[in-house]
């Protein structure tokens, strides 16, 4: 089936290319061309090529295809890589904020919270010292976590 496929393209694509043009001209004088011999008019088949340029000699396009097609994907890539870069800087920032809010939550539930001492063993944290490091959490919270 496939092969079927590929063969009909490849005999429709040929046929297209070998198209013949006709030239017809009237009894009023009028010419037409067609793609088809028409009964009754003069001419024939006729050979249709482009002209060349004014200037007689041909030269490139303006633009240079493939230095143009480079650039995009290089500023493709930049924007992607800089894409990732604020994806992961959020993701970080995210992170951050969870573990601040963790925090935060954690002094104020009330919950006795303890620190180790010089001596191996542990101190409780003062009250005090537990407002004042929830208020700095919750400045810090407001500033960065919006």
């Amino acid at each position: 089936m496939r092969r079927l496929l590929v063969v009909a393209l490849a005999l429709s694509a040929s046929s297209a290319s070998a198209q013949t043009m006709y030239k017809c001209v009237d009894a009023r004088g009028v010419t037409r061309y067609t793609d088809e011999p028409q009964p009754g008019c003069k001419g024939g088949e006729v050979k249709i090529e482009g002209q060349p340029p004014i200037s007689g000699k041909l030269s490139p396009p303006p633009q240079d295809f493939k230095r143009d097609e480079q650039g995009f994907q290089r500023r493709r890539i930049a924007e992607e890589r800089g894409r990732e870069a604020e994806q992961k800087a959020r993701e970080e920032q995210n992170e951050r904020c969870a573990t601040l809010h963790a925090d935060l939550r954690r002094l104020e539930s009330g919950m006795r919270l303890v620190r180790p001492d010089q001596k191996g063993g542990y101190d409780y944290v003062e009250d005090q010292e537990r407002d004042q490091r929830a208020a700095r959490l919750r400045d810090e919270i407001a500033q960065k976590c919006r």
